[in-house]
């Protein structure tokens, strides 16, 4: 009796110790998968945050831009008052100035972004029958909207224009019209002319002539 009580004591031991040491495994296990867990909550924290700081850097620089032109705008003014003699002239110059500048700072916003992105993506720009909305000279009539509406509309204005896409779109859209407003005439006789234009800009934007469909 005594022989087989110390046996099956052992037996009993030894199952003890492998459970324990399979315990002690599924807990290192569990403790992994944990760990792991944990390590890739935190990367995507840490990369959440460092977008949230990315954003923020790029809006303070915009509003440092704006602040920057409003002083500017402010020292001509004050500048202008003093010199009543040349007011008129000066006048114009001065708009002028702070209209290219505004341009300059618009340019160098979109070549950013351009870094930033493998193609343009550019501004949808949907504007529907009246292509007059994109015929007109940009830099010399943008002198009546700093009169009009001030130097704060103007900045925010223009995060909503690409300069050189509108005149490229311009371009070719009447290229594109010249070429085949005849055409569809001849498809669709009897129709007005404004019904013919509307035709061509709805081809016009899927096709592959309209710069807003080209990578540049």
């Amino acid at each position: 009796m005594p022989q087989w009580g110390a046996g099956n004591s052992r037996a009993i031991e030894a199952r003890l110790r492998k459970k324990m040491e399979k315990d002690r495994k599924q807990k290192e296990l569990e403790e992994k998968k944990l760990d792991e867990y944990w390590k890739d909550d935190d990367k995507k924290v840490q990369a959440k945050m460092q977008r949230k700081m990315e954003a923020e850097n790029k809006r303070q620089q915009k509003l440092d831009r704006k602040k920057e032109l409003r002083e500017l705008y402010g020292e001509e003014e004050k500048a202008l008052k003093s010199n009543k003699e040349s007011k008129t002239s000066s006048s114009k110059v001065t708009q002028a100035q702070i209209l290219q500048r505004l341009i300059e700072e618009k340019k160098k916003e979109l070549q950013e972004d351009k870094k930033k992105k493998n193609n343009l993506n550019a501004h949808e720009m949907e504007l529907e029958e009246n292509i007059n909305h994109i015929q007109r000279d940009e830099i010399n009539e943008y002198d009546e909207y700093i009169n009009a509406s001030g130097i704060d509309n103007v900045i925010s204005a223009l995060d909503n224009i690409s300069f050189e896409k509108t005149k490229k779109v311009k371009v070719a859209y009447k290229k594109f019209e010249e070429e085949n407003l005849p055409l569809i005439k001849e498809e669709h006789k009897g129709l007005k002319l404004s019904q013919y234009k509307q035709m061509l800009w709805k081809q016009f934007k899927k096709s592959p002539e309209n710069p807003m469909n080209q990578m540049d």
